[in-house]
């Protein structure tokens, strides 16, 4: 009996013990809901940004104490909540709400700040939930990474990218309608000689002083090519693009004036700097229909000016890109010159008129070309300096006269000297120096014989 008793209090302990265990879970599930549901309650109390609460007819149900923040940020009254919404709130809220959309998103402006306002319909309970954003930095932010992707940092004109974008958009891609237009490329002369001689401090203040005159010069000129825009590529290569224009002469008259304006001179850093340019002119439709046409016809004019000695201007013609691809492929075979050896020396000999006797000998480079014979100095010369292979064929030069002087002396010709031309650009080499006493040492010629003569080309 006593046993019976025993087992029927211990299962009622353990059914107690089960039951007080479910109690508590089911009191901790509502006390943790409990807490959930004031959090999310407090949410909006803690939100730094405004939350607003609204009625279906835009009444203001609740606000924040972050609304109250951006009013006192932006110089509202702080009391008005709803002056951080647009004007035309009512409209957009009807629109909202009939087109049975959960939620919008609205972008304006409120005294020079910019705002964004996520809104949530909630149509079962007929209110508006309105979260709001004030967006201004970082709309600042993205206009200035938009800003620098069109402009060059140096001037400030629109880059490369920008004039392809509006050549683009400006040329017709279907009925050209008599449309004219025109692209001016224009290149500075000898602008690396500067670069090389006073810094590229003294190249950039020029650049920008060169942007400036031209920008000007086309503000004047609007009666001439009306809409016509500056653009800056790269280095001292500079764009012009004229959407439109009634003379045919157009484009050469402001060709002609851009090189008479950059012939004055310009002062920077306490120096008188002179200038020239070389312009390349292409017109729409004559010479492309399309954009990356034109600029690599008027980039082949502007070379065929820079090959002309520059200061001047070449308008585009057929036999331009002949030329240009004799151009390449001289350059080419140029490059293979010396390893084939097609290089040749030239002695002109220098006599003294009183005595007769030859006092020293002038090196002349000649190339013999395979197909076209002995091609002189003026005719290879700028195309080595502007493949960039003129200072090897210079060292080349160099090393070989010293070397048949020093043979002749040794035949007992006695001391002459030898005058070898050297390329402006090989002459600014801080090297050039070492390179000289090296070649001196290794051939044994008497430095007192070597005259050094520099041949500047455009």
């Amino acid at each position: 009996m006593i046993s019976q008793i025993n087992v029927a209090v211990i299962a009622v302990s353990v059914g107690l013990f089960f039951l007080g265990l479910l109690a508590g879970y089911f009191v901790n599930a509502y006390l943790s809901k409990q807490a959930e549901r004031a959090a999310l309650a407090m949410f909006p109390e803690r939100n730094p940004l405004p939350v607003l609460r609204l009625a279906r007819n835009g009444a203001l149900l609740y606000a924040n104490p972050g609304a109250t923040e951006l009013l006192r940020t932006i110089g509202l009254d702080a009391h008005d909540p709803l002056a951080l919404l647009p004007a035309d709130l009512q409209h957009r809220l009807d629109a909202l709400w009939q087109s049975g959309a959960q939620q919008a998103l609205w972008q304006y402006s409120i005294d020079e700040h910019e705002l964004e306002c996520q809104i949530h319909a909630l149509t079962d309970l007929r209110l508006f939930h309105v979260y709001i954003s004030d967006v201004s930095e970082r709309k600042i932010a993205e206009r200035n990474l938009v800003y620098q992707a069109y402009h060059d940092a140096l001037t400030g004109l629109p880059n490369r990218r920008l004039f392809k974008e509006h050549v683009d958009q400006t040329l017709p891609t279907h009925d050209r309608g008599g449309m004219r237009a025109a692209i001016l490329l224009l290149g500075l002369d000898r602008f690396k000689v500067i670069i090389d001689s006073l810094g590229h401090d003294v190249g950039d203040n020029l650049l920008r002083a060169v942007a400036g005159r031209v920008r000007r010069l086309l503000e004047e000129c609007q009666h001439i090519c009306n809409n016509a825009s500056l653009y800056r590529f790269e280095a001292d290569l500079f764009a012009i693009f004229i959407p439109g224009f009634a003379s045919g002469q157009a484009p050469i008259l402001m060709a002609e004036k851009i090189l008479t304006a950059l012939r004055n001179p310009f002062y920077v850093g306490g120096r008188e700097l002179y200038v020239s340019c070389s312009a390349g002119i292409s017109i729409y439709p004559l010479d492309g229909l399309d954009t990356l046409t034109l600029l690599k016809n008027a980039d082949t004019a502007m070379n065929r000016a820079k090959q002309q000695g520059g200061n001047n201007f070449q308008c585009y013609t057929q036999d331009m890109n002949i030329r240009a691809a004799e151009w390449l492929t001289m350059e080419n075979h140029l490059r293979h010159a010396n390893q084939l050896d097609e290089l040749h020396l030239y002695y002109q000999p220098q006599i003294d008129t009183r005595t007769g006797r030859v006092i020293g000998m002038e090196a002349l480079l000649r190339w013999r070309h395979p197909d076209r014979g002995l091609i002189p100095p003026s005719d290879f010369i700028p195309l080595a300096e502007e493949a960039g292979i003129i200072l090897p064929i210079g060292e080349w030069s160099l090393r070989a006269a010293c070397r048949q002087n020093k043979v002749w002396m040794d035949q007992g010709l006695g001391s002459m000297t030898m005058a070898v031309n050297i390329s402006a650009r090989q002459f600014h080499q801080q090297d050039l120096p070492q390179l000289v006493a090296d070649i001196l040492a290794e051939t044994g010629m008497p430095p007192g014989c070597l005259e050094l003569e520099i041949t500047e080309s455009d």
